[in-house]
């Protein structure tokens, strides 16, 4: 989430990790609610990237699979 939106939602923070609005300004709203829809996007992105990912993996074979994902678990940390 950019900071923007950040700061404006900041304050309506509470103890629990929800957040509690006295008074909505729409815009607000509209902002979260684009936020929303741009990290499900890139989330959908991320996850057909995994899948193909994957596909290819299994092409190369199982060897192949063991080899990379060892080598790329340095980089998950």
């Amino acid at each position: 989430m950019p900071t923007r939106v950040t700061k404006q939602i900041l304050p309506c923070l509470g103890q629990q990790p929800q957040i509690h609005f006295s008074d909505v300004d729409p815009e607000v709203l509209d902002i979260l609610a684009q936020e929303r829809e741009q990290m499900s996007r890139r989330i959908d992105c991320l996850a057909r990237d995994r899948d193909a990912v994957d596909a290819h993996l299994q092409a190369l074979g199982s060897a192949a699979t063991s080899t990379t994902a060892s080598s790329a678990a340095w980089r998950c940390r």
